[in-house]
């Protein structure tokens, strides 16, 4: 059996849960917590679970589980305006120090693409880095009428050849750093 990429207790770190639901769900599958997410769940019912516990129903952002360039949560928010996006930035930070845990994160314009992954030894995911992802979808929800870019493309544009690739910018940061 493979490892999974998500650490069930992080070093050092007291375990999180959510204790605020702003959602509901019919289904009696819902977890309330990280910790009700079965080891033995298939990758595809971990992240549908982890989906229901980090976003309402109905809602249109997604978090994108990925193994590159190592464990990790990113979405990308498109604000209305660039001092929507930055009041978005600040929020993020006073969160990220009040929990002495960083996003790995770039910024163009009104878009803000941001990454969560834990860089402590074993690397991965953590608790924190689920219960900060859906902090972050509760205070872009504040700033309304905040939405994700489509389909999370880690891009800001419409489309054509002059979109920034925000994940690529993230990432180059990330390597140099």
């Amino acid at each position: 059996m493979r490892p999974s990429i998500i650490r069930r207790k992080p070093l050092l770190l007291k375990p999180l849960l959510l204790t605020r639901r702003p959602f509901s769900s019919a289904t009696t599958l819902t977890p309330t917590s990280f910790d009700q997410i079965p080891q033995s769940a298939s990758p595809q019912t971990k992240l549908h679970l982890l989906n229901q516990l980090l976003l309402p129903p109905h809602h249109s952002n997604t978090w994108t589980l990925s193994p590159h360039p190592r464990p990790n949560i990113s979405t990308t928010f498109t604000f209305p305006s660039f001092t929507k996006a930055s009041k978005f930035i600040n929020s993020i930070c006073d969160l990220a120090k009040e929990n002495r845990h960083h996003p790995e994160w770039s910024n163009v314009y009104s878009a803000v693409y941001i990454r969560w992954t834990t860089h402590d030894d074993p690397s991965g995911l953590s608790h924190k880095d689920f219960e900060l992802a859906w902090r972050c979808t509760e205070l872009a929800k504040s700033l309304l009428p905040a939405k994700p870019t489509q389909k999370n493309s880690g891009k800001m544009g419409g489309g054509g050849d002059g979109d920034v690739d925000l994940e690529g910018l993230a990432n180059e940061v990330v390597s140099a750093g």
